[in-house]
């Protein structure tokens, strides 16, 4: 995760956002720490793929029910303009 991270913020610093984006996208690391997903996540966000970022930030709250996470994922899900996504 911590290479994936790397590599993508070096492209999101070149203006490369679908390359950073694709380095997040190739980790699949389900056991990883909760903490990295969560970072993950946060990268998947800046590189514009705010739909992959829901999917890890639900999966870490899932397993963590941290406050702070539950309220990101409300206000991500109260902007999203998919309303089955706001559901």
């Amino acid at each position: 995760i911590d290479a994936a991270l790397l590599v993508s913020a070096h492209e999101l610093r070149r203006g490369r956002r679908e390359d950073a984006a694709r380095a997040l996208l190739a980790v699949d690391e389900p056991s990883a720490p909760p903490a990295d997903r969560l970072r993950l996540g946060e990268a998947l966000e800046s590189a514009g793929r705010s739909k992959e970022a829901l999917k890890h930030f639900e999966q870490v709250y899932a397993e963590t029910r941290a406050e702070d996470l539950g309220l990101r994922l409300a206000w991500m899900l109260a902007q999203s303009r998919e309303p089955e996504e706001r559901d």
